[in-house]
């Protein structure tokens, strides 16, 4: 058997509230998923949510099962979706911190790649400064769209999931 990292984020520091909430989408949409036998969706099953300007609305798990098991919406793209809302959130909640090292400038691409439709997307001056973490390098001597980078993919094709998560617990740990 592989033996895995465990993830571990301290509660009440910068990006415990995110991470948990993040884990626990993806563990809740892969134990759906790959366990029919042990969760029975019924198709009139619904989630209501309340808002606090309109009225209360539902909708329906086995609509969306039933929409991924199609290819209508896909597990991967459901995947990099969350990665791209964790960078975007993660990076919002700290960006005043940002000491323009070369980590903090990587978190900052990827968290506009994945506000840009997954997609890296740099202004004619970006990337400005060097944007590096490990081996995963954003060249800040290619500008706009003349990067390499410039409208590829991110999490998913050059970033994943275990990867934001380590980012960001490197980042968090340089904060505290």
């Amino acid at each position: 058997m592989q033996e895995y990292d465990h993830i571990y984020f301290k509660q009440g520091f910068y990006f415990y509230d995110m991470v948990m909430s993040f884990m626990t989408s993806l563990s809740t949409v892969a134990f759906i998923l790959n366990n029919e036998k042990l969760v029975e969706l019924k198709e009139k099953d619904y989630v209501s949510i309340e808002g606090k300007w309109v009225k209360p609305r539902h909708f329906f798990p086995h609509d969306v099962i039933t929409n991924i098991k199609a290819g209508k919406f896909t597990f991967n793209t459901y995947i990099n979706s969350c990665c791209g809302m964790l960078a975007n959130t993660a990076y919002e909640a700290v960006k005043d911190l940002n000491d323009k090292s070369p980590e903090f400038e990587f978190l900052r691409h990827i968290r506009n790649a994945g506000s840009h439709q997954n997609k890296f997307n740099f202004f004619p001056k970006e990337p400005s400064l060097p944007a590096y973490w490990k081996e995963a390098i954003i060249d800040h001597t290619k500008k706009g769209k003349d990067n390499p980078l410039f409208g590829t993919g991110c999490f998913g094709t050059y970033f994943g999931v275990p990867d934001i998560i380590d980012l960001l617990k490197e980042i968090e740990e340089k904060l505290i």
